[in-house]
């Protein structure tokens, strides 16, 4: 039992220990938004008093319209992911067709191609087809990434329902579409959430390829944006600070509330029927 209660001891230890290193760079972060460059210099990590609210007025009103057009294309990649992952997920789960296997294999191994060997081909594409510094070239390419992964996720997810729902639907005289709507989605939500969730950050955390393929303002996410907000010597760098934490408050929320669902999806394939 003390050799029991010693190893629980250790095991919580380590994992505060671990959500201390976790924690306290945001807490140093949120801080330090509220500080003048000179109280942080004077005290990096606690708090200074006054505090100085005002840093949010200035970096919001610099970065409001990058963060409208961060929720556009955020949007717009989790529902192109979304459609495109379920149907090929459905497909790949419920039908036998010739080359399955191999269509499948090669999206697997596309997940293993690092991200930078594409980087330069994905932007003469956009560029001949006159998509640079518009919402399509942050939507349409990133969502195509994103989608194996989902698809991928959704596939073994979709593989491991009951196999007698689908039969007694078809023998019912269900269309594929009505058992694709009807049955498989509301069986997967929790992978669907999951995937909402991956590809929400992935697409909100996107910092390559909008850096090369879209850094007009007008078009410009909140991640690029952020590193040109500008004040006063005296404001600064607290102003910078407050341009961070206001765009990591959609993430932070988001991923707060649907942390169970996201944990639901992880596992919801694990075990077959």
């Amino acid at each position: 039992m003390q050799k029991k209660r010693m190893i629980g001891l250790a095991v919580h230890g380590t994992l505060l220990f671990i959500l201390f290193l976790t924690i306290y760079p945001l807490f140093v972060m949120v801080i330090s938004s509220l500080k003048t460059n000179i109280q942080i210099y004077q005290n990096l990590y606690f708090f200074s008093l006054p505090l100085h609210f005002e840093h949010y007025k200035i970096a919001f009103g610099q970065i409001y319209r990058s963060i409208l057009n961060s929720l556009i294309i955020t949007a717009g990649n989790v529902l192109l992911t979304l459609i495109i992952s379920t149907l090929a997920g459905y497909a790949f789960a419920r039908f036998q067709f010739k080359g399955k296997n191999l269509l499948f294999m090669t999206m697997m191994m596309m997940m293993m191609v690092p991200y930078f060997l594409i980087l330069i081909p994905q932007f003469i594409i956009s560029q001949k087809m006159h998509l640079l510094n518009t919402y399509a070239v942050q939507i349409l390419p990133p969502s195509s990434a994103f989608a194996i992964l989902s698809t991928f996720l959704i596939t073994t997810h979709m593989e491991s329902l009951p196999k007698s729902l689908f039969e007694m639907a078809t023998i019912e005289g269900a269309s594929d579409f009505k058992i694709f709507y009807y049955i498989a989605l509301p069986l997967s939500k929790p992978i669907l959430a999951t995937v909402c969730i991956t590809t929400l950050i992935s697409s909100w955390n996107n910092y390559i390829w909008p850096l090369v393929s879209a850094n007009a303002e007008k078009v410009r996410p909140v991640i690029l944006q952020v590193s040109k907000v500008v004040a006063s010597t005296y404001q600064m760098p607290g102003v910078n600070f407050a341009a961070y934490v206001i765009a990591s408050v959609p993430l932070l929320l988001i991923f707060t509330v649907a942390t169970k669902p996201f944990v639901e999806g992880l596992t919801a394939g694990a075990v077959k029927a």
